[in-house]
């Protein structure tokens, strides 16, 4: 069981053209739900990826592969919304991801708005300092 708070921080940035909240609720549940494919549906072809400071750029396939591989040894006890950016076309989603077993990990997720379209570019996992 999880729980999840995909509700948007008071106090976030909002340009005029960021997508409608359900955009960030949907992803946020994917990320609680685990399902790495479900997160990444709305990738760029090309994904950074970054996880306990091993870094990569995949092809959506891959990285959708590497992180299910991932959050499946670290299956998600709470998802926390902390930050939502959207300024001009670049977007910036920071959750905190809690464990079931191990201290919380950081979930930095970037995007790029392109074609109308915003697009995740960039995952980065960030163990606690």
């Amino acid at each position: 069981m999880f729980w999840l708070s995909a509700t948007l921080p008071p106090g976030h940035a909002q340009s005029a053209d960021a997508p409608p909240p359900s955009f960030v609720n949907t992803l946020t549940a994917a990320l609680a739900q685990e399902n790495m494919a479900a997160v990444l549906n709305r990738a760029a072809d090309r994904v950074n990826v970054s996880v306990n400071g091993s870094h990569s750029v995949y092809s959506r396939q891959q990285a959708t592969h590497v992180l299910q591989a991932f959050v499946d040894r670290h299956p998600a006890q709470q998802v926390v919304v902390q930050t939502v950016r959207w300024m001009d076309a670049r977007g910036l989603l920071v959750a905190r991801y809690e464990r079931r077993r191990g201290p919380p990990l950081t979930f930095y997720l970037r995007f790029q708005k392109r074609d109308r379209t915003w697009r995740l570019d960039a995952l980065h996992v960030v163990p606690p300092r």
